[in-house]
């Protein structure tokens, strides 16, 4: 059989009612499927009724599946889980009896605070999700086939390149016109003149660091960033860019825009913020931090960071543990295997890029006076290569205590901070600040060589903050063979997850493979939630009992074609159901040999209501006390 279609239904208001929905369909489907198999595989009476038996169970079994990925659905698009009875999200069965006040205020409350991230979701970053959708639906790239990615470790036909422009900017809390906006973009442009592909644009001091800000995101301020960041974009390549991510943190504000030719690309989004202000454990403050959105690229993992670290010209220090405290939270949440997850490492991405207000100073020694006649004069000359040398972050490289591994572009621009807003002046007030590189884009390739500088540049005609915008244009090979090599270095955990998914791209969509894919391994470290084995009832020994079984006349995978009488898949042992056929030696889930002349085990009179039968199916054979669980992982009694 083949699929005829699929139902895809929309509301516009509510999650819970589009996903009660579908899964009311899939319910009625899977019923549906499992009568036509008995009936065409002429089940005996007694057999239909051992299926018709299991069948609650597999539906309980399929409707958990729903209510999770569900929920792993709704956090992804609302920032929430489920907030209805029932809810899967939290995986932990509900509390029976009756709640104190307490709980039940706590309760009231936690609804009330999910219900109003929800709203703050579907009311203001509605737009950009819509429109990433429309585009990977087709709607603005109009592809020929959109496919699935096939795994985190696709290829993707290898070696694409991708041109990366990734900026970064301390606005001082400044609002960014579509001048000024016009003007940065435009910097890099004039010294490579090829559209970029994807647009990392990170903000730092994107609002005041009042405590009204640091307490609460300015969403409305984003909203107009947004829409003005869009309208430049595609003023200046005549295409409207699909926003794939945004996230703030605070002051901290990262857009990642793709261009449409790249959209279909691009698979397993996922943003995150890690606050690293004042405060402790996971009451931080975010008037410093991270902002990151990972994805996938032609298969090959792409991290972009958007930080501003602590100041200060002697805390290199807190820099350092700024950026441990970022690198580490971003490795605990790509562990986890919500929103699409487990993914790598930042650092274990195929491509790390690193960019902000990073706050590395520099540092000539001696009194301050001094140091800023020494680094005054350099700029004055274009000294570049002998600011260098002083330079804060460069020091804390050599020495192994931040950003080990990561690579810059040469700089041969003058420093970026700090200015007298509005001029090009360096700072004249009573601190006399000395002028530094603060402003810096790093990238780290943990496999290979494939990111190559185009640009690296500084834009020191927009005079409104008291830092200059920097620019750094990449060309990246994605896709190529460098993933093969990272394959090896992944945690194990990675490796499971990957090992555990369906290669899509090996299904022929028209038909004309030799034969379908496997089944995802039940061996993976996550096999426990969505456990093929625990739905099915077949084993590992099971498994290599049948692969080691005669090899069967027709395809060993789930394939309904192939249940003809005598033959034995050894995939999926249901399809062996036909008169005369025996399953494989020790496999598991017998209760389909029971049709005539099949064997099976004893079954007690409880999996009868109907018939009221407990004698085994072979007369020959002692009736078993064993019961009978079709969900059991193991061999069959």
């Amino acid at each position: 059989r083949t699929q005829q279609g699929l139902v895809r239904v929309n509301c516009l208001d509510c999650l819970n009612r589009t996903n009660l929905m579908l899964a009311a369909l899939g319910l009625h489907a899977a019923s549906a499927q499992l009568r036509e198999l008995a009936s065409a595989l002429a089940l005996s009476s007694t057999a239909e009724q051992v299926a018709r038996a299991c069948e609650p169970a597999l539906l309980a079994s399929l409707q958990q599946m729903w209510s999770t990925t569900g929920d792993a659905v709704s956090m992804q698009y609302a920032g929430t889980a489920n907030i209805g009875k029932g809810s899967a999200s939290s995986l932990q069965p509900e509390a029976s009896g009756k709640r104190s006040l307490i709980e039940r205020a706590k309760g009231t409350v936690q609804q009330g605070r999910i219900a109003v991230n929800r709203y703050v979701h579907e009311t203001f970053l509605e737009d950009g999700r819509q429109a990433a959708i429309e585009s990977l639906l087709g709607g603005a790239v109009a592809p020929a086939a959109l496919r699935r990615s096939s795994t985190l470790g696709s290829s993707g036909g290898g070696g694409a390149r991708v041109r990366l422009w990734v900026g970064t900017w301390n606005v001082n809390g400044k609002v960014c016109s579509e001048a000024l906006l016009s003007e940065w973009f435009r910097n890099g442009a004039q010294h490579e003149p090829a559209v970029p592909d994807i647009y990392s644009i990170g903000f730092q001091e994107f609002v005041d660091l009042t405590a009204r800000n640091v307490l609460s995101d300015d969403v409305s301020r984003r909203k107009e960033c947004a829409a003005r960041v869009e309208a430049v974009l595609t003023s200046l390549h005549g295409e409207r860019y699909v926003a794939v991510g945004m996230e703030q943190c605070v002051g901290v504000l990262l857009m990642v825009y793709v261009h449409p030719r790249l959209v279909s690309a691009v698979t397993h989004v996922r943003a995150d913020v890690i606050k690293c202000g004042f405060g402790v454990g996971d009451a931080r403050a975010g008037n410093k931090g991270g902002t990151a959105v990972r994805m996938a690229v032609h298969g090959s993992q792409l991290c972009l960071i958007n930080a501003h670290l602590p100041a200060g010209a002697s805390h290199a220090d807190e820099r350092n543990d700024t950026f441990d405290e970022i690198v580490a939270g971003l490795q605990k949440a790509y562990g986890e295997r919500l929103r699409g997850g487990p993914f790598p490492s930042p650092l274990e991405h195929d491509l790390c890029v690193f960019a902000g207000d990073l706050n590395y100073r520099l540092e000539p020694g001696g009194a301050k006076e001094e140091q800023n006649q020494v680094v005054r004069d350099a700029v004055a000359q274009g000294k570049w290569g002998k600011l260098l040398q002083i330079d804060q972050l460069r020091a804390q490289q050599r020495a192994g205590l931040a950003f080990q591994g990561f690579a810059e572009a040469s700089i041969d621009f003058q420093p970026t901070y700090k200015y007298d807003a509005g001029t090009s002046r360096y700072d004249s007030s009573e601190k006399q600040r000395v002028p530094s590189y603060c402003d810096r884009v790093l990238w780290l390739e943990p496999q290979g060589a494939a990111c190559k500088p185009v640009a690296y540049v500084a834009c020191q005609g927009v005079l409104v903050s008291d830092h200059k915008p920097v620019t750094a244009l990449l060309d990246w090979s994605a896709g190529s063979s460098q993933r093969t090599s990272a394959e090896s270095a992944a945690s194990p955990a990675q490796q499971a997850a990957e090992a555990s998914l369906i290669d899509f791209d090996a299904i022929d969509l028209d038909g004309d493979a030799s034969a379908p894919p496997p089944l995802p391994s039940a061996e993976s470290a996550f096999a426990d939630e969505f456990d093929l084995s625990k739905l099915f009832g077949f084993s590992a020994a099971a498994e290599g009992a049948a692969a080691s079984a005669t090899p069967p006349s027709q395809p060993a995978a789930f394939d309904p074609p192939a249940f003809a009488a005598g033959s034995a898949p050894a995939a999926f042992d249901p399809p062996a159901f036909a008169a005369g056929g025996a399953p494989a030696a020790g496999a598991a889930f017998d209760a389909p040999a029971f049709s005539a002349g099949g064997m099976g085990a004893a079954m007690p009179p409880a999996q009868f209501p109907a018939a009221g039968m407990g004698a085994p199916m072979q007369p020959a054979q002692p009736a078993q006390s064993t019961a009978f669980d079709p969900f059991a992982s193991s061999t069959a009694p």
